[in-house]
């Protein structure tokens, strides 16, 4: 199951290019329904499937993450899912609400 639609990636900025941005503007919340596992989405390419954002669960970490991982997360058939009702937002808004 693929979790970005066309047009989410559409919406997602290439990798690097808000690495300037003091305060980069999270795109998309993706997250399983088990778990506190939540990945904030800041920038993405689409061809090596590699994203960067924020990562929570045990911790919190800024980094980059393997989206065919996160697709192939299964707990008790449970799959990541996309937030659809998720608005976007700036980092610092995200970190200060968790």
């Amino acid at each position: 199951m693929k979790l970005l639609t066309k047009e989410l990636i559409k919406k997602l900025p290439s990798l690097y290019a808000t690495e300037d941005d003091e305060d980069p503007v999270v795109r998309v919340k993706l997250f399983h329904p088990l778990s506190s596992y939540t990945v904030y989405l800041i920038e993405y390419n689409p061809k090596i499937k590699i994203g960067f954002g924020l990562t929570t669960g045990l911790e919190k970490e800024l980094g980059y993450f393997n989206l065919d991982e996160l697709e192939n997360i299964n707990i008790m058939g449970f799959k990541m899912e996309v937030d659809l009702y998720f608005k976007e937002t700036y980092l610092s808004n995200i970190i200060n609400n968790l």
